[in-house]
């Protein structure tokens, strides 16, 4: 039924679904939930099973939803906590995406394919609103958290652009991922340059609308970018939000951009539902059913791998059990993840309303925890046995000790930058050899594949055996060998890979020739020099940019008193 006059009409039936919106999102907010967005998400699943219309006007912010939300994301990396303390999130991040996407493999063992992918997909990444909440005893460890959430997010972004998902499980290709990378690195760079330029823009104007649509005109911009370099437009509008978050985006400007985010996102989670074809009462249980043991289940194996992977990073107990109870949650980039599954056809119907019941019902029961963490985190830390939570702590110093000791060993920290340099490296010539197919380019790029060959073995065997070495006498050593080995593997999987296939090609001259050999060793030789020196320059603007911090404020999460709380 359509009633109104003087030009204006509305269906009742959107009144009603709006009703129940409002409804349950006041529910949600008188019983002081973090977030009030698992509400929306069922009433929009109760209204879609009554057969209610949604409210097309605010479906509409729907599609800009996406481009914000990951827009946002990339404003929102702490770039000054990632310059302090790098070394440590992005332990913790390693450890977790690598935890989380090997249990991929055992839930596929376990469980039918859509279902795997559609748990997997809940638990890739978190709202950072409830580590805020958790932590708000310490702004640092709060910092520390919101940027885990922001690599998960970014980790979403780079994994959907890459198929990891999607296509039936097909993923790019060797070339086609480097070439991407390389891409993408390149686009980084134009991100940057704009960012800058838009910020004089944004500094310099004092009114908040301007500011707005400056932005706003950023984002086409980089949307624009996306279509013309062939890129997914996801992974260019996150690199253009980290391009502005470099400089610093003032912040009335930004709050104003969460305001149109909390909108458009308000409008994507309500529409999800309307995506799919409307379930019948008893679909709807059931998915409902589902969804309740995808929650759990997502709680328990999310809150286990952040436990173990702040751990890994010699975070404290305290510290480690506050962030895994906080970041159990499933974000709003894993519902975008669903929604393309399904859009895909990877996922049925059921299991996509199983994924999205599993969305609010998990925010529902982080919220309590939350609310009441001090409670949760003593409940958790009783549980584990006297000797055990010793050899914890016990590993936790150690591991921190590394860390710290590593931020001041220049030798460990110039090894990472040149492994990195020659990664970057390995990927712009396996881009260069993709597009200039010939002998003479075929062998150019080997001699130097080989140089990076020889140099990237040569370094990281003399490390190596120095830390084997002190194995059995120093704790540092084999946290040492496992990262520099963890490190190898990602520069070395890809210079074979690349290698293989510029000798496949077809060379000007042979590879056994006298000359090749002085040439590699050249090539190896100038690579040192060249990389020694880009580290020499990474390792210092890293001491400049953790100076800047001041003596005063401390890394987040090593020790109870560096939290600002009490010691556990």
């Amino acid at each position: 039924m359509v009633v109104g006059g003087a030009g204006f009409s509305v269906d009742l039936g959107t009144v009603a679904f709006l009703a129940v919106a409002a409804g349950l999102a006041a529910v949600y907010g008188l019983r002081k939930a973090i977030v009030v967005l698992p509400g929306l998400m069922l009433a929009a699943l109760l209204a879609r099973t009554a057969g209610l219309p949604g409210f097309q006007p605010l479906f509409a912010f729907s599609s800009l939803a996406t481009a914000l939300l990951v827009f946002i994301a990339g404003l929102e990396l702490d770039v000054r906590l990632l310059g302090k303390e790098k070394e440590r999130v992005l332990l913790l991040f390693f450890f977790e995406m690598l935890i989380l996407l090997s249990m991929l493999n055992v839930l596929r063992a376990l469980l039918d394919l859509p279902l795997a992918l559609a748990l997997t997909a809940v638990m890739l990444a978190s709202n950072e609103a409830f580590v805020l909440e958790a932590a708000r005893g310490s702004a640092e460890l709060g910092q520390f958290g919101i940027t885990i959430s922001v690599l998960e997010d970014s980790a979403a972004v780079f994994l959907l652009s890459v198929g990891f998902f999607t296509s039936k499980g097909a993923v790019l290709s060797g070339p086609e991922l480097y070439d991407l990378l390389v891409r993408a690195m390149l686009l980084l760079g134009l991100a940057l340059a704009l960012g800058g330029a838009f910020n004089g823009v944004l500094r310099r104007t004092d009114s908040v609308d301007a500011g707005v649509l400056v932005m706003l005109v950023y984002v086409l911009l980089m949307s624009s970018a996306a279509g013309l370099a062939g890129l997914p437009e996801a992974l260019v509008l996150f690199l253009g939000g980290v391009g502005l978050a470099v400089r610093g985006v003032p912040e009335r400007t930004a709050e104003a951009m969460r305001g149109y985010m909390t909108l458009a996102l308000m409008g994507f989670v309500l529409y999800l539902p309307y995506r799919l074809p409307p379930p019948s009462p008893g679909e709807a249980l059931g998915a409902a059913a589902l969804g309740a043991a995808m929650a759990l289940a997502a709680f328990a194996l999310r809150g286990t791998v952040l436990w173990v992977s702040s751990l890994l990073a010699g975070l404290d107990l305290r510290s480690s059990t506050t962030l895994a109870l906080s970041l159990a949650n499933t974000g709003e980039f894993g519902l975008l993840v669903v929604s393309t599954l399904a859009e895909e056809g990877m996922i049925g119907t059921q299991v996509a309303l199983a994924a999205m019941f599993a969305y609010a019902i998990n925010l529902t029961l982080v919220s309590a925890v939350v609310r009441r963490i001090d409670a949760a985190r003593n409940l958790v830390l009783a549980a584990i046995p006297d000797p055990l939570e010793e050899r914890i702590d016990d590993l936790t110093r150690d591991i921190d000790r590394f860390v710290v000791s590593a931020l001041k060993d220049e030798k460990f920290k110039g090894h990472l930058y040149e492994m990195a340099a020659v990664a970057a490296v390995v990927y712009l010539i396996t881009a260069a050899m993709e597009a200039l197919q010939n002998p003479i380019t075929n062998y150019a790029f080997s001699v130097v594949l080989l140089g990076a060959f020889v140099l990237t073995v040569y370094t990281a065997l003399e490390r190596m055996s120095r830390d084997l070495e002190v194995v059995g006498s120093s704790p540092y050593s084999l946290i040492s060998m496992a990262i520099r080995f963890s490190v190898l593997y990602v520069v070395m999987a890809p210079l074979l890979h690349s290698l293989q296939r510029a000798l496949s090609g077809g060379l000007l001259v042979s590879m056994s020739h006298p000359m090749t050999l002085f040439l590699v060793f050249a090539t190896a030789a100038g690579l040192d020099r060249g990389l020694d020196r880009l580290s020499a320059l990474a390792a210092s603007r890293g001491r400049t940019q953790a100076g800047r911090a001041g003596p005063g404020e401390a890394r987040p999460g090593v020790r109870a008193d560096r939290l600002g709380g009490p010691p556990s």
